[in-house]
């Protein structure tokens, strides 16, 4: 099967239809990032379709919403995305992709995973593991990454059922790539071939 071909970068602008799922915490130094060529044949080796979306900075999903963003890229401001790095008390690291408005239950994420009590990484692990500074991670920063295999990746089903597309920063904060949501479960386990992805409800702090 031939693969699509990958659409030009492009200044972003009003979408034609709403309904696109943005991650807007990313802030990748130069150790981790990547030319829109990486993104681009990474995408084109799993022949799915993307597309890369230039912005202001943004640093948190507010920060979408503050600047404009969502609405210039036709995203509602509740199927925005947060990217957290966890680490529980053995040290293993989660990489947990939700909506960026539900505050999580930590405790019950912990259950949910069976693993032992979560608490958000420290600066040093996040830049080691992602190359990322405190409260900016993509899972878009796993690709080439060394580290990739120690992560596990965790995706909230709600994240993982958006219709249309989803898009995640990349190579820093005033990039993001966009592909379809139905095709994140097959994004992910290229980007973790080792452990996969974990496609679950995430338990939210109501």
């Amino acid at each position: 099967m031939r693969a699509r071909r990958v659409a030009p970068v492009h200044t972003a602008r009003p979408a034609p239809t709403a309904g696109r799922a943005l991650a807007m915490m990313a802030g990748m130094d130069a150790s981790n990032d990547h030319s829109h060529t990486d993104y681009a044949a990474f995408f084109e080796g799993l022949d799915v379709p993307c597309r890369t979306v230039e912005h202001t900075p943004l640093f948190t999903v507010q920060d979408g919403i503050d600047h404009g963003v969502a609405e210039l890229m036709g995203v509602a401001p509740e199927h925005l995305v947060k990217n957290l790095l966890l680490r529980d008390t053995h040290g293993d690291l989660y990489l947990v992709v939700a909506f960026g408005d539900p505050r999580l239950d930590l405790k019950g994420l912990a259950r949910a995973l069976g693993s032992t009590r979560l608490s958000f990484a420290p600066a040093e692990t996040m830049h080691e593991s992602l190359g990322a500074d405190p409260g900016c991670a993509s899972m878009l920063g796993l690709l080439h990454n060394p580290h990739a295999q120690s992560i596990h990746l965790v995706i909230d089903e709600a994240v993982a059922g958006v219709q249309g597309d989803i898009g995640f920063a990349a190579g820093g904060n005033t990039r993001t790539v966009l592909f379809p949501a139905a095709a994140l479960p097959t994004v992910a386990k290229a980007l973790c071939p080792r452990n996969g992805p974990r496609v679950l409800a995430l338990p939210a702090i109501r």
